[in-house]
C-alpha cells in the first residue's frame, strides 16, 4: 500500500482513474490552464502513460479481460477448423477405374461416384444410360450435367420429346430440384458427368402428383 500511495502522490493520479488531480480554482497568470500539484513535464507525462497502461492491463485481468481471452481462443479454434476444411485433397479417377453400380427404377442405368456421398450431401458422379426413354421423374436437389458420350434429349413436364433438341458430347444442362423432367438416350450408350450440390434422390412424377 505504501508504494502505490507514493506513486499516486508523485504522479498526481487518483485511484481508479488515469487523470491528474488538479485545482481548478487556481489559474496561472495570463492562461486558462489549471494549476497541477507538480510541474507537468514530458518525463512526468511518460510516467503517467506507463502507469495508466499497466493499470488498464490489471483491470483486464480482473474483469472482462478473461472473456476477451476466451473469445480469442474460440476464434482461433474456428479459424483452424475452417482452414482444415479448405485443405482438400486432389482426386483423380481414370474412367476404367470408375465403379459403376445400378441406378434405380426411375432411371435404368448405372452410376459411379467420383467423390462425396450422394446419400448425405454434395457429390459428383458418372452416369450411363442405354438407348431408350426414361420415365418422367424429379429430384429434391438441383444438378448440373455435362454429356460426355452419345446423343441425348432432355425436356421438362409440359414439353414434347419431338421438340427437344438432340444434345451431343460437350452439351450441358442445369436441372432445378423438384421439377419433373424426362431424359432420352438416342444412341447405344450415353455417358454423363453429373454434379449434385445436395444429396441425390429420384422420385417418379406420379409420386409428386399424389
Amino acid at each position: 500500500m505504501g508504494t502505490a500511495h507514493a506513486i499516486r502522490s508523485r504522479t498526481g493520479l487518483d485511484r481508479g482513474t488515469c487523470t491528474e488531480r488538479v485545482d481548478w480554482s487556481k489559474q496561472t497568470a495570463g492562461t486558462m490552464h489549471p494549476v497541477v500539484d507538480a510541474p507537468y513535464t514530458s518525463d512526468r507525462r511518460q510516467d503517467m502513460s506507463g502507469i495508466c497502461f499497466m493499470r488498464c492491463i490489471a483491470r483486464l485481468n480482473r474483469g472482462w479481460g478473461k472473456w476477451l481471452i476466451i473469445g480469442l481462443l474460440c476464434g482461433l479454434v474456428l479459424m483452424a477448423g475452417a482452414f482444415a476444411q479448405t485443405t482438400k485433397q486432389m482426386i483423380v479417377v481414370p474412367f476404367q477405374d470408375a465403379r459403376f453400380v445400378p441406378l434405380d427404377a426411375a432411371q435404368p442405368g448405372e452410376l459411379a461416384v467420383l467423390w462425396g456421398d450422394p446419400t448425405k450431401g454434395s457429390s459428383a458422379m458418372l452416369v450411363k444410360f442405354k438407348k431408350g426413354v426414361g420415365r418422367p421423374h424429379y429430384h429434391s436437389s438441383d444438378y448440373h450435367l455435362t454429356l460426355l458420350q452419345g446423343t441425348m434429349k432432355h425436356w421438362a413436364e409440359g414439353e414434347r420429346e419431338e421438340d427437344a433438341k438432340p444434345l451431343g458430347p460437350g452439351s450441358y444442362w442445369f436441372q432445378p430440384g423438384n421439377q419433373v423432367h424426362t431424359d432420352a438416350c438416342l444412341t447405344d450408350e450415353c455417358v454423363m458427368f453429373v454434379y449434385w450440390p445436395d444429396k441425390r434422390d429420384t422420385k417418379l412424377a406420379e409420386t409428386q402428383k399424389k
